[in-house]
């Protein structure tokens, strides 16, 4: 009989400890599971801004010298300034050359690119002239540069939708208004930029922002005089 009793009572030392054990293994692993979970940060994934390429288109009513048959500008450093997304900022655009600027009146030219952010506010654009030459009665001059002149900003005056947002199918047309005169020094004649004003307009047109897409130097029928009317021919 005693040695049934120790039989018994060993067996429910073994049953305890089996049983013990399972539960410690559990709680570990429940323990582990739950370190696991809250050493994993909560993240919010945000999408990146989505963005256009809108091209930027050069036209021009210039105010120049009787007799003048080219006025050659070259020009570099273009960029667009936004708002509304994100900070308001300079963006750099592709785009560097130079035009005859008389070929371009009652029609435009492309000159650049600029990666904007959809819905972003457009409000202006600047540029640096780098230099200019006339041709007047068939001789070609270099156009002196005021210093004050080099560096243009033009602020925009008008849009073909009333919205000066960037959308998928927004061009930038920039108005290049240059006044150069004339003037002779010891029978040598003389010409100076003496003013440019520039104006900026946004086209909101489907079938103009494809075109313009093809490359620098298209050419297209767009113009638009200094208070921002556009006309798309």
């Amino acid at each position: 009989m005693a040695s049934n009793a120790w039989i018994v009572a060993l067996g429910l030392v073994v049953a305890l400890f089996f049983f013990g054990a399972i539960a410690y293994v559990a709680e570990t692993n429940n323990s582990g599971y739950a370190q696991l979970l809250n050493s994993t940060p909560s993240t919010t994934i945000v999408p990146p801004n989505k963005t256009a390429i809108a091209p930027i288109l050069l036209t021009d009513p210039p105010s120049l010298p009787v007799g003048t048959t080219s006025l050659v500008v070259s020009y570099s450093n273009l960029s667009v300034y936004i708002s509304g997304k994100g900070s308001p900022r300079w963006v750099n655009a592709t785009g560097r050359g130079l035009n005859n600027l008389l070929i371009f009146q009652n029609q435009s030219v492309v000159i650049g690119y600029a990666n904007l952010t959809l819905n972003a506010t457009i409000s202006a654009m600047r540029y640096q002239i780098d230099s200019v030459e006339i041709n007047v009665y068939g001789d070609t001059y270099p156009v002196t540069i005021p210093v004050n002149a080099s560096n243009v900003t033009a602020e925009i005056t008008g849009s073909t939708n009333g919205s000066y947002n960037v959308t998928s199918i927004t061009s930038i047309l920039l108005s290049m208004m240059p006044t150069v005169s004339g003037y002779s020094v010891n029978g040598t004649s003389n010409y100076t930029l003496t003013a440019v004003q520039s104006r900026l307009a946004l086209i909101a047109n489907r079938s103009v922002t494809a075109s313009a897409r093809a490359g620098i130097g298209t050419i297209l029928g767009v113009s638009a005089n200094g208070q921002g009317i556009i006309s798309i021919s």
